[in-house]
């Protein structure tokens, strides 16, 4: 397959053991970021859908940053997902839950964009310090 392919059109093999053995299962992620699990030869066939789930943006919104490190988000136990961008050239840092270290955690360069999912997600206020005074681009979705 080149390397050009959409990823809907990738499948993926699994083995996955079950009572009776070891039965082969196809996974495809389809574009809308739904994941269809369907039965292989040497089990039953049959298919999961496993749909993504909904997330419902907040208004954009915008921070300034400085050399101090300062509160950018409160904290938000239904946030289900955030991007930021910084856009300026200087560097940004962030901290989750505590007080951002100049150059320490997750830091953005100019322009650099920190998007939090599932792998890398707090409910804890969002704070940020800069090496000198930059705006970023806020959006958060619950």
């Amino acid at each position: 397959m080149s390397n050009n392919q959409p990823l809907s059109n990738f499948r993926h093999n699994v083995l996955m053991g079950t009572d009776d053995g070891v039965t082969s299962r196809i996974i495809k992620t389809l574009s809308d970021g739904t994941v269809v699990v369907t039965g292989g030869s040497t089990g039953p066939s049959s298919e999961v859908v496993l749909n993504p789930p909904t997330q419902t943006p907040a208004s954009p919104t915008s921070a300034t940053v400085g050399v101090v490190s300062s509160q950018i988000l409160a904290a938000n136990p239904a946030r289900t997902g955030l991007v930021i961008v910084n856009l300026s050239s200087t560097t940004v840092s962030f901290g989750l839950g505590a007080p951002a270290v100049l150059n320490s955690g997750i830091s953005l360069t100019g322009g650099g964009i920190w998007e939090m999912d599932s792998f890398l997600f707090t409910f804890d206020a969002i704070f940020a310090i800069a090496s000198d005074t930059t705006s970023l681009s806020i959006q958060e979705f619950s």
